[in-house]
């Protein structure tokens, strides 16, 4: 019973109408790991800052500092880049629950996070046996990545299509040489103004 109530949550959470709100707090959550604990530390390591050592030290911390963010950002896309047809609550509650869903993923995010970090430092080390490791762990994080940017985006266009806009859609004037529709109630508001100043 509980098992299948669950199990609807989660379709209803990822795959509903309220999908979108999930998946862009788990995509975020885990790109943002990978970002921060893997390629970052990867691309410090080939640029020969740092140590192997410095490196394998700072990995975890800055998993769990992009991991965070990641969390936070992706729950602000949620909520204010929901549909039209989700509440505030429905994309609070998705929000919650992928939140949940992104920390029991975390350990496949720091798999993919320490394969990139272990891969470069020993790299450095001139230990190429290491290199696939590495090339894997950064390809998948970089899928990660594109995945999160892609979830991203689309919460951008939701929210800007549900900003209100002025509308413009009869009638004409002119200021400073440039043409301006006017809808119309700003004709009316002008005309009631005239009459006003001709009494």
């Amino acid at each position: 019973m509980a098992e299948a109530r669950w199990k609807r949550v989660l379709e209803r959470t990822f795959t509903g109408p309220a999908g979108s709100v999930g998946r862009v707090v788990v995509s975020w959550t885990l790109a943002g790991g990978i970002l921060g604990g893997g390629l970052l530390i990867g691309a410090l390591a080939l640029a020969g800052l740092g140590g192997p050592g410095l490196h394998l030290l700072l990995a975890p911390a800055l998993f769990l500092v992009g991991s965070t963010v990641g969390v936070v950002l992706g729950c602000v896309l949620a909520l204010t880049g929901r549909g039209p047809d989700v509440s505030r609550g429905e994309a609070l509650r998705g929000s919650l629950i992928g939140a949940g869903v992104a920390i029991l993923l975390l350990p496949l995010g720091w798999l993919i996070s320490s394969s990139i970090t272990v891969g470069t430092a020993l790299q450095v080390e001139m230990r190429l046996s290491w290199l696939a490791v590495s090339l894997g762990g950064a390809g998948l994080g970089l899928l990660c990545c594109a995945w999160a940017v892609f979830e991203g985006w689309a919460m951008i266009k939701s929210a800007y299509s549900r900003c209100p806009r002025p509308r413009f859609v009869a009638g004409s004037g002119q200021e400073d040489g440039v043409r301006i529709r006017y809808s119309p109630e700003v004709h009316e508001l002008v005309a009631q103004h005239r009459v006003e100043r001709s009494v």
